[in-house]
């Protein structure tokens, strides 16, 4: 629809094109410039007159207003971008304090002893027994953010809005897995799920850290996919790293392969 309404102007150009040729030139070319049987010509095509001169003041009224339209949905954008910038750094230091949580969660499910910690039927004799980590405190989710993101989703473009949909989707996971974590940060021992996570972090720190230049005015928006090396830099930017996580930088390689079939 939106690409028919694009072509709307070439066509009423056409149209008016069309319409002056046969209407206002022919007739008095064919005619001899005899005003009497022009009239006559007008006359007899009077009902298709006024449906021509009537669709084509119909349509640039459309388009004028479809253009002030326009315009006062890009200022409210602008007015909602400008704390776009904040929302992603608030964003982006609540990842910062999620990350370290979900590094000692996949540690903890890596070692054995943790993972037998606690097996059914079995009685440990005492002083044997393993102590388990305490429950680490969940960061609190920013607030603001809300407000800013659905601000700009709704006078943004359609690919601006939906790219931060998708990091509310991806945020509002996270948050869901953290806030299990408080409660279960011990007994959840599956490594695989741990690294899930991990890869879901990285994966919306990416995200965010590709909507900075645009949030700043700094460049027009693009939606690139997520490479190598985008997930690496938004890994070093929440203090982790592959060279003390292999599995982690297996696991994010495999995922891209799997995007780019």
């Amino acid at each position: 629809m939106e690409k028919i309404i694009k072509l709307g102007p070439w066509l009423i150009a056409v149209i008016a094109i069309i319409y002056t040729t046969c209407m206002l030139i022919s007739p008095w070319i064919q005619n001899d410039y005899d005003w009497q049987k022009v009239q006559d010509v007008w006359e007899r095509w009077q009902a298709l007159n006024v449906g021509i001169l009537a669709f084509i003041s119909s349509s640039i009224a459309f388009y004028i207003s479809r253009y002030n339209s326009e315009q006062q949905r890009n200022r409210e954008f602008v007015a909602s971008k400008a704390f776009l910038p904040h929302a992603l750094s608030e964003l982006n230091s609540y990842l910062k304090l999620s990350a370290p949580i979900l590094v000692s969660a996949y540690e903890h499910s890596l070692n054995p002893r943790l993972r037998a910690m606690k097996i059914p039927g079995i009685e440990r004799p005492p002083g044997t027994e393993i102590t388990a980590p305490e429950a680490p405190s969940i960061p609190e989710l920013p607030r603001s953010y809300a407000e800013v993101f659905t601000n700009c989703i709704r006078h943004a473009q359609p690919e601006v809005g939906e790219y931060l949909s998708n990091i509310l989707r991806l945020l509002q996971i996270h948050h869901t897995r953290m806030n299990e974590f408080s409660v279960s940060f011990n007994t959840v021992t599956n490594s695989s799920y741990h690294l899930s996570c991990l890869y879901s972090l990285g994966e919306l720190g990416a995200l965010i850290n590709n909507l900075f230049d645009f949030a700043r005015s700094e460049s027009n928006f693009h939606n690139p996919e997520l490479t190598w090396e985008s997930f690496d830099t938004a890994f070093r930017t929440l203090n982790i790293y592959f060279e003390n996580h292999v599995e982690l930088e297996t696991h994010t390689k495999r995922a891209l392969d799997r995007h780019k079939k």
